[in-house]
């Protein structure tokens, strides 16, 4: 993990400040719509891509009904992707804000990995239904966790405050439809959580 750290500090030297990320789908893209179908990029660091997946199964066990980022945590660089469904994707086609916040948060997941990898990693563990009981009486007592808080913020950078609180009212009714995405998580108290923070945070 040191190596890899060490890795991300020397290909990925980017001031925080910097918005310099885009997506960009292919010419022609897969038909059906499966596996990777477009990259994010950041262009002071091109060759670090995050791929754009729609894999329809892995979302469907991992329990999550908005876009999840992936990443070998023995190699974040190397293997990291978004993945997506069919719908999210066709949705992030037409700028839907809520799969666009989505987006960005994902990235910023990424963005901010070095500071808070193991806190990602625990959390994201969901062979064990993820998170410490520790994180999860945080969330509970209405705190936002770190890395999230991160993600968030980097994400209402691109989206704007307004379009961010719009999105994640999306996800909390969105949520509300989709009781068994909870897998023991407290996710609609992380989303109203997560909201507050969105609208007390002014824009960069």
């Amino acid at each position: 993990m040191a190596k890899n750290r060490r890795r991300f500090r020397e290909l990925f030297h980017v001031d925080a400040e910097r918005m310099t990320y885009y997506y960009a789908f292919p010419e022609e893209l897969p038909d059906p719509l499966d596996g990777i179908v477009g990259y994010v990029v950041n262009d002071s660091a091109p060759s670090l891509r995050i791929a754009l997946e729609i894999d329809e199964e892995y979302l469907k066990a991992q329990k999550s009904i908005f876009p999840l980022l992936y990443i070998d945590p023995e190699d974040y660089l190397s293997d990291c992707r978004i993945v997506l469904t069919k719908e999210m994707f066709e949705r992030l086609q037409k700028e839907d804000p809520e799969i666009l916040f989505g987006l960005w948060h994902e990235v910023g997941q990424f963005h901010t990995m070095e500071e808070h990898v193991e806190e990602y990693l625990t959390y994201s563990d969901r062979s064990s239904a993820g998170m410490t009981a520790d994180q999860y009486l945080a969330i509970q007592n209405g705190e936002l966790l770190a890395f999230q808080e991160a993600a968030d913020a980097f994400a209402q950078a691109y989206c704007g405050r307004d379009e961010s609180i719009i999105a994640i009212n999306g996800m909390i009714s969105r949520a509300k439809k989709h009781p068994e995405t909870m897998n023991n998580r407290p996710l609609l108290q992380e989303l109203l959580n997560r909201k507050k923070a969105v609208t007390a945070r002014e824009n960069p």
